[in-house]
């Protein structure tokens, strides 16, 4: 897959282990159900999403949010970087929620 092109995956079974319930952190968490690794692509850069789908070659567990073109957003996608600022900025990221 060329570098300048967005990444895109196909999942062929999805899994329906929520995240909630893994442990780790936000970008890798541990599934008891299948006893896997399971690899947030959205946390992470390009490059680092291509690395880990390239080194486990495609076989992996994966989380990620999909673009409506059906590409993975990754963090340091400007649009992502602008919306996150946004949520931050108006006090929506779950952590500062505004009283109602």
């Amino acid at each position: 897959m060329p570098t300048n092109s967005k990444l895109h995956l196909r999942i062929a079974a999805p899994c329906k282990a929520p995240w909630e319930n893994m442990d780790g952190d936000e970008r890798v968490r541990f599934c008891r159900e299948c006893n896997r690794n399971v690899y947030n692509l959205s946390a992470m850069t390009d490059a680092e999403a291509r690395r880990v789908v390239a080194e486990r070659e495609g076989r992996l567990c994966v989380r990620f949010y999909q673009r409506r073109d059906g590409t993975v957003l990754t963090s340091d996608c400007p649009v992502a970087q602008k919306r996150s600022f946004l949520r931050t900025s108006a006090g929506l990221d779950g952590r500062n929620r505004p009283a109602r």
